[in-house]
């Protein structure tokens, strides 16, 4: 578990310490929803045909594998890791590879004054798109907000932060 503060202190160290963090969180890419239900339909109708019959145990662990695999195609096409550490400076939005190893490669950096930021609702996900104007496409990602998560902190001050742009 990583604490809101631990990602701010990974975050700054990132940065060379040259920058103020004022928020760090862990996100993910926004899932595509439409290839999370077409592969799934399609493992689950492959699985069934090989092994002839409904196994709970195997439909399980083949729509996590499903899950994981199509997550992972949809944020390398858009030239994204699965999870990122997303932190705040009072000028910029950073973006971090994040896995299990901790922070990664840089990804990509927004100006905050040039950023349009969409925070939206999603159960106890909150979807946060950034775009600005130099770019075409907007960065979609996802962060919870769900109390038992033990990314919530971050997230949550992330998103508390950036909501006060708009």
């Amino acid at each position: 578990m990583t604490k809101p503060v631990e990602m701010i202190a990974i975050a700054t160290a990132a940065l060379g310490g040259n920058e103020e963090v004022l928020a760090a969180g862990i996100f993910g890419a926004q899932d595509n929803y439409a290839a999370l239900t077409v592969a799934g339909a399609a493992t689950g109708v492959a699985m069934e045909s090989i092994t002839g019959a409904d196994n709970p145990g195997a439909d399980a662990l083949t729509a996590a594998v499903t899950v994981h695999v199509t997550r992972t195609i949809n944020a390398e096409s858009k030239g994204l890791s699965v999870r990122m550490l997303v932190a705040v400076t009072p000028q910029q939005i950073h973006v971090w590879e994040w896995s299990s190893t901790g922070i990664g490669d840089k990804i990509t950096d927004f100006n905050r004054e040039l950023t349009v930021i969409q925070i939206t609702k999603f159960g106890l996900s909150r979807h946060l798109n950034l775009l600005d104007s130099t770019r075409t496409n907007p960065l979609q990602l996802t962060g919870t907000t769900a109390f038992f998560s033990s990314e919530s902190g971050g997230d949550k001050s992330v998103l508390d932060l950036l909501s006060r742009d708009d």
